[in-house]
């Protein structure tokens, strides 16, 4: 078997390289769909729920909306979890 000279190496390592970041790049993109893809499905979630709690227009959502930022104490005090409502220093 024949040595390789350093460039046949440096051709090899390089052509390795090249795939790896193909590899990744492929991960990546995979990743970021699926994390699309979530996304999108928390937001039909959270609409559905907008729905069935009567905001089933977009004025409707626009109108609550504009409740929810003048009068951010209340909002603060409605999205607490269960623990943080026990716990006032939380």
């Amino acid at each position: 078997m024949a040595r390789r000279s350093p460039e046949e190496r440096l051709a090899a390592l390089n052509q390795q390289l090249a795939q790896l970041e193909a590899r990744k790049h492929a991960l990546e993109k995979q990743t970021q769909e699926q994390e699309r893809k979530a996304r999108t499905r928390m937001l039909i979630q959270i609409g559905g729920i907008m729905v069935t709690l009567g905001l089933d227009s977009l004025d409707k959502a626009q109108a609550f909306q504009h409740q929810v930022h003048a009068h951010p104490d209340w909002w603060a005090r409605l999205t607490q979890t269960a623990a943080e409502q026990e716990d006032p220093h939380a």
